[in-house]
């Protein structure tokens, strides 16, 4: 896009009602027009990004000013864009007149003062961090010799780049945007521009200041929850190659050879996100019957149907479809991403369901895979056990949909009961706290405040003697993983329930109760006389307004926009029976 076409958005950008997310930067280069990409992509997002700039090569003096932009007003992400030049000037410009003593004393010198800026924001705010990585030189001082040894200027800023990634590491919600990853992907000579560095130290191209506003965007996605779960594909065109009521089994296209290798690269690429905790899903018009002859059948499928956590293959419309596949797997209509090449399909569920994003599988299959991934939909910045073991879940909840087709509606305490349901509600550890805080990102439908928390705000709760506690649930299907969460805080004889949330996969077991159950007993055990609770409505919460009233909560007073807080005497609160719950031994009263 455009530069004058992001400047003249943003201008007749309606911002009412859109949140705020606030971005601090602290910089030594000139980052002006990547604020406006970012400010543009933000707000496809749904926000109204406000970005705070700091003085021209004023990093550490902002980084130690209780008084800076960085602190003034809460940020909700600080950027620290620091260029190799000038930063790293005499390793980019004097390399061949340094001995070794002198790189290696230049490198410490350009650590130390990242280690400085990040420090210093560490000690003074919990806000994450996302840092520019050093981008290597191009042309390289010892020109092809230079890639002979790890001891040439290349090697030096991957050296400094990889010992930045380790100083991100030690400090909590700090992340290190790859540079030269960027350059890679979009080439050098596209990526800056000589001209804008000597003219005002802007080392970015046009095209450079798009690529790097996009970049931060997907780090944004992740700090706010905004990741998409489930990848849908259409069949004909997107998934392989011809039509196959038409071509027919044996003569799609899939395979080693082009165009069936470029689908083959699409459903490489399903697979890996798959891996990572990605549902995958099929939306088709077709028959039923010839799909899955292909998926179980043809030698060239790399992604088969025990790789599909859902199906809908008919003549329904897609919209209708999309929205059937959202429901089936209990996430929301915004957590699809759907990929098809025809412009009708495509343009229809713009149309009808807007919260979905679309993907046009438009022009040469070979961009297809790129695709995919170019935006970051589903990048996240933890991995977990339950991320890679999430499409086996939803499999599993598959099977429990069949087993209750057995039971009718009158004997659900029947139904709950063959589950052979068990709970491990245990305080949050080091292990367990990325997923607690992935969950407070990611959690929307059962989520009673809908706060959000990075792994250093979770750790301060602690550390101020609040309690965080999850709960992991299994069955006789398999193992949900860790399923819900609350965080307690106390203050003058109350127990405060600052976060009560529980993944969608756990609804209607009843897992909630053995939650709150285990909540009143820690906070019996600590001391309390009460437990106070809010109930804070969005979009997509409506359906825990109840929660508090159904379970014995008084209310004591209204909150803006619809909200109210709740409160109620520790007495105990009886455990679902049909749940049979392993407590730490610090829940005990």
């Amino acid at each position: 896009m455009r530069l004058h076409e992001v400047i003249s958005f943003l201008k007749s950008m309606p911002k009412d009602g859109l949140p705020k997310y606030r971005v601090a930067v602290v910089r030594n280069i000139t980052v002006e027009f990547c604020a406006l990409y970012l400010r543009h992509g933000c707000a496809q997002l749904g926000l109204d990004c406000v970005v705070s700039m700091g003085e021209h090569d004023n990093a550490i003096q902002e980084a130690m000013a209780p008084d800076s932009h960085l602190y003034s007003e809460k940020a909700d992400l600080i950027l620290v864009c620091l260029g190799a030049d000038p930063l790293a000037e005499r390793l980019l410009h004097e390399f061949n007149s340094l001995s070794p003593e002198d790189v290696a004393s230049e490198m410490d010198r350009v650590l130390n003062q990242f280690q400085t800026v990040l420090g210093a924001i560490r000690q003074r705010a919990e806000t994450p961090v996302l840092v520019h990585g050093l981008e290597s030189p191009t042309r390289p001082a010892l020109g092809i010799l230079d890639s002979q040894t790890d001891g040439g200027q290349l090697g030096a800023f991957r050296e400094m780049n990889r010992r930045l990634r380790e100083l991100a590491a030690s400090h909590a919600a700090c992340h290190v945007l790859d540079l030269d990853l960027l350059c890679l992907r979009y080439g050098a000579d596209q990526f800056f521009d000589a001209r804008f560095w000597h003219m005002g130290m802007a080392p970015f191209s046009a095209a450079g200041a798009e690529a790097l506003g996009r970049e931060y965007l997907k780090y944004i996605r992740a700090l706010t929850g905004r990741t998409k779960k489930c990848l849908v594909l259409d069949c004909d065109n997107t998934l392989w190659g011809g039509i196959l009521g038409e071509d027919g089994f044996d003569h799609i296209a899939i395979g080693h050879d082009y165009p069936g290798s470029a689908y083959r690269d699409v459903q490489r690429v399903c697979l890996e996100l798959n891996r990572r905790g990605v549902l995958l899903a099929l939306c088709s018009k077709n028959n039923e019957a010839d799909v899955l002859h292909v998926l179980d059948e043809h030698p060239d499928m790399l992604i088969r149907r025990e790789h599909l956590a859902c199906l809908r293959v008919n003549w329904e419309d897609k919209a209708s479809n999309l929205a059937t596949i959202a429901s089936l797997l209990n996430i929301g209509l915004d957590s699809l991403v759907f990929a098809d090449d025809s412009d009708f399909e495509v343009n229809l569920v713009r149309q009808a369901l807007p919260q979905v994003t679309v993907l046009h599988f438009s022009g040469p299959p070979e961009r297809f895979a790129g695709l995919l991934t170019e935006d970051g939909l589903f990048d996240s910045l933890r991995l977990t056990v339950e991320d890679r073991h999430r499409p086996a879940m939803y499999k599993a909840e598959a099977a429990r949909r069949e087993a209750a087709t057995q039971f009718s509606t009158k004997d659900l305490d029947e139904y709950l009961g063959s589950l052979e349901m068990e709970a491990a509600i245990v305080p949050v550890d080091s292990f367990t706290l990325p997923r607690a805080s992935q969950m407070t990102l990611r959690t929307n439908q059962f989520n009673l405040t809908t706060r959000r928390h990075n792994e250093a705000e979770l750790e301060e709760f602690l550390h101020s003697g609040g309690d965080i506690l999850t709960i992991s649930l299994k069955d006789r299907f398999g193992d949900f993983g860790i399923v819900g969460l609350a965080i307690l805080l106390y203050k003058e004889g109350d127990c405060l329930l600052e976060s009560f949330l529980l993944s969608c996969r756990a609804l209607g077991r009843g897992v909630e109760d053995a939650l709150l159950c285990a909540c009143t007993q820690r906070a019996a055990k600590r001391g309390a006389q009460r437990m106070v609770g809010s109930y804070l409505p969005t979009p997509k919460n409506e359906q825990v307004r109840a929660f508090f009233p159904s379970r014995g909560f008084a209310p004591l007073r209204e909150l803006p926009e619809g909200g109210a807080e709740y409160a109620r005497d520790l007495t105990p609160y009886p455990a679902p029976r049909h749940i049979r719950i392993h407590r730490s031994s610090v829940l005990i009263a």
